[in-house]
């Protein structure tokens, strides 16, 4: 049996084999490299100490002429870098402009369309326009409030009543409501009136109205569904002596049947109409039989006030729009003036880069760089190669001592291993 690495000076760490001879080689080896390593940098770091030392000399001589372009450069493109940043300070972007556009586009069809159906509404049914031209100078048109028509909505629990409350108004639906009655005879004098027009002055007019005992008793008789014809509409309170002068004398009832007992019972004798159109008078009048197949003329009204309120709308939506349209397009007229300016600008920058570039001093600068760069590299790696051989220089140290007690170790080793052997035999 044999006990290698007890008398041969073999270094065993870390799973190492290597004899302390080969060690001490290995160690001498490596400060010999780095003092050759070192003695290559010394040299080099000496010529671009001085080569540097030279190339600042020229600097120096040719400072004020290298300064002047150097100086226009760096003046250029820190234009270059303003521009830049007054371009993205824009804050404008090609998909918001035509967002803003299509949007815009959208909303004045819609607007287009609501004005024809309008614009055809009111030719087919010229009995609710009131073409004047002002009687007076300076004429305030706020005193001509409207055709009754216009001015009256019917409640949505009594569309099915449309028809009766256009029969109990009759001609009267079609008069104009004005202020004054001398508004009226201005209008009828000097307000070139195309067609003959009825006017109600708000001031003048005599108005009737159902007595509560009646309308009492009207519903009493209906199960309430005899209801007085101005209970079937909103309108503008000024307006009230107007809608009672037209509404107010006459019932609406579901029924034929229902009308008839109303018009001509003895305790109410008041004019009464079915939701069908069918008139009753007290005064033995009947009026009824087939009626056009056509829209009642309030409901028709009712559709036309919500497109005009719609047509409103749109238009208040189509002024936001074309606002926005014209803060995109004035956007849109900065940012491009702004990038053809940093076009030009970064133009005559790259000019006189190349110039730059071209200019012997930029290049003696560059180089004056690059030779700092490199010293202070090579002066960083001295300074690491100094570290390591005194590492290198220690450890070569500590192996030459081991191996000058080597014989000692041998000779006690050697006893061991007789020792050893005697034992195992």
């Amino acid at each position: 049996m044999s006990f290698p690495g007890v008398s041969t000076g073999v270094d065993t760490s870390e799973g190492r084999v290597q004899s302390l001879e080969q060690q001490l080689r290995d160690a001498r080896d490596r400060i010999t490299a780095l003092n050759s390593e070192s003695l290559q940098i010394n040299n080099r770091v000496k010529q671009n100490t001085e080569d540097l030392k030279h190339k600042e000399d020229c600097m120096k001589s040719n400072e004020k002429d290298f300064q002047g372009i150097t100086n226009q450069y760096d003046a250029k493109k820190q234009q270059v870098n303003e521009i830049e940043a007054k371009l993205d300070g824009v804050g404008f972007s090609g998909n918001s402009s035509n967002s803003a556009a299509e949007q815009h586009r959208q909303i004045s069809e819609q607007v287009d369309t609501l004005k024809r159906k309008i614009d055809q509404f009111s030719y087919n049914m010229p009995q609710l326009v009131l073409d004047y031209v002002d009687p007076e100078r300076n004429f305030d048109r706020s005193r001509v409030k409207g055709v009754v028509a216009r001015l009256v909505k019917l409640r949505n629990e009594y569309k099915q009543a449309a028809t009766g409350l256009e029969v109990a108004a009759g001609a009267k639906l079609y008069n104009v409501v004005v202020d004054t009655n001398t508004t009226g005879k201005k209008l009828i004098e000097n307000g070139g009136l195309k067609r003959r027009v009825t006017f109600i002055p708000l001031d003048k007019i005599t108005t009737y109205r159902l007595s509560d005992h009646k309308i009492r008793l009207a519903s009493q008789l209906t199960n309430g569904e005899a209801v007085p014809a101005i209970k079937l509409i909103r309108y503008a309170p000024e307006m009230e002596p107007a809608m009672q002068f037209v509404f107010g004398s006459t019932f609406v009832c579901r029924t034929s049947d229902q009308a008839k007992k109303i018009a001509f019972h003895p305790e109410i004798r008041a004019p009464a109409v079915s939701y069908e159109g069918d008139q009753f008078s007290p005064a033995g009048l009947l009026t009824g039989g087939s009626r056009a197949r056509s829209e009642p003329v309030l409901v028709r009204v009712s559709q036309v006030d919500d497109d005009e309120n719609m047509l409103a709308r749109l238009h208040s939506q189509l002024s936001e729009s074309q606002r926005a349209m014209e803060v995109d397009q004035r956007l849109e007229r900065l940012y491009r003036e702004t990038e053809r300016e940093l076009n030009s600008v970064r133009d005559e920058f790259r000019r006189l880069e190349t110039r730059l570039h071209q200019n012997r001093e930029f290049r003696v600068v560059e180089e004056v760089r690059s030779l700092k760069s490199s010293l202070e590299a090579d002066c960083g790696r001295l300074n690491a190669i100094k570290v390591e051989i005194n590492e290198s220089t220690k450890s070569a140290k500590e192996l030459e001592f081991r191996l000058n007690n080597q014989d000692n170790h041998e000779k006690v080793n050697s006893k061991r291993f007789k020792l050893l052997s005697r034992i195992i035999k």
